[in-house]
């Protein structure tokens, strides 16, 4: 008995995601309409997602996490998170949350915090509250602010001091060394010359959060006005002092320019210094720093990006050599993205050399937790889509320079019609994140939406995958206000909606990895989803995919009378899955009429084999198919074999 060889079937990988198009009925064959809870492998099959798992245990009272920013501390990275009005950290997926000392009612609950690594320490700002930074060990204010309070004073005996009036100030440096500017504590003092000295009481003490390790004294000389000089460094507690120094010895200027950053909303580092935006009062201002000194912001160091456009700043980032400003009007239908260009070195130390240029396109972030750096480009939202900008063309000379191309390629519309059920005046809220050559995007989607309560999942590998184009996939739960990166893992801040009816915990990990956590607490999420795919020759150039599959149709030509056997496996180890069934059922002008003792099934430990023989039957078409009998379960092909022979064995 003559056999054609065997020949393999392997399975292309999955190219494609959500339906580019309004309807079902006009969904590309790679394509699904509705890609929820589902994953990609490293060759591109649909898979499960791996759900989410809750960390750290719950916090009371429930409330959305505000913040999140990660930190390095005594070789630990540290998650610190906001909720409600305290701060939080964990060292690992395992521990529960530590409360920060001093950071209680610092921030209001409810309303976002920006958290930032700066030079070793986590910044928070949320453009209300006087900005903090976060150390591993204490909870302080940025930067130094000038004491308001007053001392007492009394003629001393002896010293080298002249008659005249004069006037004391006091200014404090903290643990980074960043000096505040002095304040007036002593004002007009009358000195007689028979005294020489002047005794002071009850200087002021610095808060504990300004962090303040040395006081320093300075003092006007005999009958000067607006100039003081320092004349000694106090202990923080130090709060007695008696003056003997002579005027010709004090000659050191005190700090009038050093100022803490404004109340903003958002920031970032780049170059040296500090940029903030999002001030309630000069909702068009970028402010920045005194160069390599991130805590000081001079009085001038401002931009107005745009004045009197109508719109106000929405988000920071940094791409190149630039800060890209964004700016929407208040229900975000009109942007654009300017680019504070700073094209050498020499430009660092002079701000008065960096160009200021606006984008030529209309989209711009809606919010700064909805922007995030991927591949050399710099992705965001807009209400019309999710878009890719790259700063590359930037020219240095504002004559000639092209600012920035917006991509037309990374829109969204493989989920325009998504984008378009997104609840636009929530979408402040949304975040986004560039993680495992993905971009994670949490979004309000729906009327009844009260907060973020889908993530849009958008893979982009073309490094570690087959395939050649990004694909779009959803998750329904859980919901997200934010996202971070934290020892090797995606993590989430809740936004406190309800998941199935119940509040959420406040944490959780995303990536959930089988070796991660000692206790669960979230639950994977099942696919609710179908996908088509194109049909596929079997040929030699395919044989090394794989692919997850719901149904499979195999369509074999006959040539005449003829026995075939099918044979598959559904995972590499050549062992059965338990969970798939495989539906033969006869009838139809594609089977012609079933043939007794022919259709039937002979099972093995490890394979499926189907033998069909068709006594009298020339020339037909005979299609299989394979499909799972609930739509959450899918199954894997790794080997599909055929073998038939020409000449059947006679009824």
């Amino acid at each position: 008995m003559a056999f054609l060889p065997k020949q393999g079937y392997k399975i292309p990988v999955f190219d494609g995601g959500l339906n580019t198009k309004w309807t079902d009925l006009s969904c590309p064959p790679h394509m699904s309409p509705d890609l929820l809870n589902v994953d990609f492998s490293d060759v591109g099959a649909v898979e499960s997602a791996n759900g989410y798992e809750a960390i750290g245990g719950s916090l009371t009272p429930t409330a959305p996490v505000d913040g999140m920013g990660v930190l390095g501390y005594n070789g630990t990275e540290l998650l610190v998170i906001n909720h409600a009005t305290n701060v939080y950290t964990l060292s690992s997926p395992t521990d529960t949350w530590t409360l920060v000392s001093g950071a209680t009612g610092v921030f209001t609950a409810a309303v976002d915090v920006c958290c930032r690594t700066v030079q070793d320490e986590l910044w928070m700002t949320n453009g209300y509250a006087v900005p903090h930074r976060y150390t591993g060990e204490g909870f302080y204010t940025v930067g130094v602010s000038a004491p308001v309070s007053s001392c007492s004073y009394a003629a001393g005996i002896g010293g080298s001091m002249t008659t005249g009036y004069r006037s004391y100030y006091l200014s404090g440096e903290n643990s980074n060394a960043v000096e505040s500017n002095y304040g007036l504590i002593a004002a007009d003092i009358w000195l007689n010359v028979t005294t020489g000295s002047m005794s002071l009481a009850g200087i002021p003490v610095f808060p504990e959060s300004a962090d303040v390790r040395t006081k320093y004294l300075y003092r006007t000389t005999a009958g000067a006005s607006g100039v003081a000089y320092r004349v000694t460094a106090l202990t923080a507690n130090q709060t007695a002092y008696t003056d003997r120094a002579a005027d010709g010895s004090i000659a050191t200027l005190g700090r009038t320019d050093s100022y803490p950053p404004p109340h903003c909303q958002y920031w970032w580092y780049h170059r040296g210094r500090m940029f903030a935006a999002g001030d309630p009062a000069n909702p068009s201002r970028l402010y920045y720093s005194e160069l390599g000194s991130p805590e000081v912001w001079p009085a001038l160091n401002f931009l107005d990006v745009g004045r009197g456009d109508g719109m106000v700043i929405t988000g920071l980032r940094v791409l190149g050599n630039s800060i890209t400003v964004h700016k929407t009007n208040s229900d975000g239908s009109v942007g654009t993205v300017w680019l504070i260009h700073m094209p050498d070195s020499l430009d660092v130390t002079d701000a008065s050399n960096w160009y200021i240029i606006k984008s030529p396109s209309s989209y711009a972030a809606r919010t700064d937790k909805a922007i995030d750096f991927f591949e050399n480009l710099e992705a965001f939202l807009d209400k019309r889509g999710l878009f890719a900008m790259s700063g590359e063309t930037i020219a240095p000379s504002p004559a000639y320079a092209v600012s920035g191309q917006y991509l037309a390629q990374s829109r969204s519309e493989n989920i325009e019609p998504n984008i378009a059920g997104l609840h636009s005046s929530l979408l402040s809220k949304a975040a986004l994140i560039a993680y495992d050559d993905k971009l994670w995007l949490a979004v309000p989607e729906g009327d009844s939406a009260q907060h973020n309560n889908v993530i849009y999942v958008y893979d982009y590998s073309v490094s570690t995958k087959e395939r050649g184009q990004g694909s779009w996939y959803k998750l329904d739960n859980p919901p997200v206000n934010n996202f971070a990166i934290w020892q090797g893992h995606l993590v989430a801040g809740s936004n406190a909606e309800l998941i199935d009816g119940t509040l959420p915990d406040s944490v959780f990990i995303l990536d959930k990895r089988e070796s991660c956590l000692a206790t669960t607490g979230g639950t994977p999420s099942n696919i609710h989803s179908y996908f088509q795919t194109v049909e596929i020759a079997g040929n030699e150039r395919v044989w090394e995919h794989t692919k997850i599959w719901r149904y499979l149709w195999l369509t074999v030509d006959t040539p005449g009378n003829w026995n075939l056997t099918v044979e598959w496996w559904v995972d590499k180890s050549q062992t059965r899955a338990g969970v798939a069934s495989v539906n033969l059922s006869g009838g139809g002008a594609e089977w012609d009429s079933a043939v007794l003792d022919a259709d039937t099934w002979d099972s093995c430990k490890d394979r499926k084999t189907i033998r069909v023989g068709l006594g009298g039957c020339v020339g037909r078409t005979i299609r299989f198919r394979f499909s799972t009998d609930n739509q959450d379960i899918w199954w894997a092909i790794y080997r599909l074999e055929v073998e038939y022979n020409l000449r059947s064995r006679r009824n």
